[in-house]
């Protein structure tokens, strides 16, 4: 066995998230910087929430495809991460081609806009399973750390991002963040490089138990992130509105996220002796009881701490629920169930913006039924934690 020394794993998880910071930066200010090129190609702004609608929609399409072709090139060649590179430039391109493209019209903006988003993904289901062979979570927690720390920052960093790209041209931002997101898919492919080739693992079979595992996991899954999606981005604003001035608002809105990202070695670190299908059963409690205390209608002080709450339980879910996805799915099939496992979110993300379209739900309907949605989801992971079969 090839001993991994600790600067090649170093290296590694800063590579991760690094990728992760830059994919979701990506997308955040792409969708800051949306309802401007709308404009400018000559769409009305209310086309926007459906554009971003069907970009979810194309994202729940390509995630399962790409995953597929990932899980194809690592059992062929063990390394994929140069396809990663040259998909990461192609996408890039077509981001970029939206903002010098929009003002032809609306072709010129949404040619390039499906493109992107049909290639995009290649850094989401394709770089976990990458990384997940090469350290696999129980034995290098913090590969998988790494990563959802990424996304975390990202998250953290959108109540600034609106406001400073308010009223600026899109070409540079774009141009700035798809250079960014460049370079750190180069470093996957450094790291890539620098990790020893792993050794193949045998083609498992899928059996009923393991079946049953991961879809009861993809169910759990579903319900944790749409009550995540639902308070996150369609309740917590309103809260935070109603207990603190306005000019305080980008200090404490991220308060979820930031928790989140300080939560997610811990969650990580317990991985090594807990199976993630079991922690992430427990996830669902600290996630429950925090959506449950910000709907109460507390002052600013009892708001934070219940955020921060919500954000450490949902940092769990999101870490556990990764690593169990990794785990429980055969070697040749790891990325089309990581794969599932985003495609989760996305089916929030889905739901959230209808309701959002929508705008009838009440208030006290969402928070409730957040919480219910995290009961279910708590559940169903115990079910998938009973059926996952034993090493």
């Amino acid at each position: 066995m090839t001993l991994i020394t600790a600067a090649t794993r170093s290296f590694a998880t800063v590579s991760m998230a690094s990728s992760q910071l830059s994919f979701y930066a990506t997308w955040i200010v792409y969708a800051a910087l949306l309802p401007g090129l709308a404009a400018v190609a000559g769409l009305p702004a209310e086309w926007v929430a459906p554009i971003l609608l069907i970009d979810q929609v194309l994202f729940f399409v390509s995630d399962p495809v790409l995953a597929w072709l990932g899980d194809r090139g690592l059992a062929r060649w063990a390394r994929v991460a140069p396809a990663l590179v040259l998909v990461t430039a192609a996408s890039s391109l077509c981001f970029v081609a939206m903002a010098v493209l929009a003002p032809l019209g609306p072709g010129g903006l949404l040619a390039p806009l499906v493109a992107w988003a049909l290639l995009s993904g290649v850094l989401r289901a394709p770089v976990y399973a990458l990384f997940h062979r090469h350290l696999p979570a129980r034995t290098h927690p913090f590969g998988l750390a790494g990563a959802t720390v990424g996304v975390g920052l990202a998250q953290a960093s959108a109540a600034w991002i609106g406001p400073l790209l308010a009223g600026v041209a899109p070409l540079l931002p774009f141009v700035l963040v798809s250079a960014g997101l460049c370079a750190a898919t180069l470093t996957l492919a450094v790291a890539e490089r620098a990790l020893p080739a792993p050794v193949l693992e045998p083609r498992a079979p899928w059996g009923g138990r393991r079946v049953a595992a991961i879809g009861a996991l993809l169910v759990a899954a579903s319900a944790l992130a749409a009550a995540v999606q639902i308070h996150a981005a369609l309740r917590a604003p309103a809260l935070w509105k109603a207990a603190v001035a306005a000019k305080m608002l980008p200090y404490v809105t991220p308060i979820f996220w930031v928790a989140f990202t300080g939560a997610c070695g811990v969650w990580a670190l317990a991985g090594r002796w807990i199976a993630p299908e079991r922690l992430l059963v427990v996830s669902a409690l600290p996630l429950a009881v925090g959506l449950a205390g910000s709907a109460l209608g507390l002052d600013r002080w009892g708001l934070g701490a219940s955020e921060a709450v919500a954000g450490f339980g949902w940092a769990g879910a999101f870490v556990c629920g990764l690593g169990a996805a990794a785990t429980l799915a055969p070697a040749h099939a790891r990325g089309v169930v990581l794969a599932g496992w985003f495609s989760t979110i996305t089916l929030a993300t889905m739901l959230r913006m209808g309701i959002k379209l929508v705008d009838a739900v009440p208030a006290g309907v969402l928070d409730g039924g957040a919480v219910a949605l995290v009961v279910v989801g708590g559940v169903v992971a115990l079910v998938a934690a009973v059926a996952a079969p034993r090493p």
